[in-house]
């Protein structure tokens, strides 16, 4: 099935804006329970995938099934790292150089990178971790949570 870009004024009307989670909004149960019901695309950076597998895993003691399953449950997209997203990533660092250093943060920066695709918003807990984006892609989670309550 070929994916629909929508350039309607009345696209809101009809779904709601695709989304990349940050791997910070996992932590918040209510939020995961709030996503089943998000009608828009869903996705996460193969870089949240491996952060949330570290996590479930080696902190939890949980299996991976148990994340690919909520993943599932919760209709989320794992999305592949591509040269776009890299080149996407080197811009950020090259603004921040001397700011953020990249070797504390290049898993945001690589996640930040998918979002050069508009109307996508990033949806994170850290709004000043991504202080280099543009203030239209990036979202507070419980504000996002507020403004899409049914």
């Amino acid at each position: 099935m070929k994916e629909i870009i929508c350039t309607d004024p009345n696209y809101s009307d009809i779904m709601n804006d695709p989304i990349y989670i940050d791997t910070n909004c996992f932590n918040d149960l209510d939020f995961i329970r709030w996503l089943k019901d998000y009608h828009g695309r869903k996705s996460i950076s193969v870089i949240t995938y491996a952060e949330l597998l570290y996590h479930f895993v080696y902190n939890k003691g949980k299996k991976k099934e148990h994340l690919k399953e909520l993943l599932h449950r919760s209709q989320i997209k794992i999305e592949n790292l591509r040269s776009i997203e890299v080149d996407e990533s080197i811009g950020f660092l090259e603004l921040c150089k001397g700011k953020v250093p990249w070797k504390n943060n290049f898993q945001d920066y690589l996640i930040a990178g998918h979002i050069h695709n508009r109307p996508t918003k990033l949806i994170t807990s850290d709004k000043k971790g991504f202080g280099y984006l543009q203030n239209d892609c990036i979202v507070d989670m419980y504000e996002f949570m507020n403004e899409h309550r049914r």
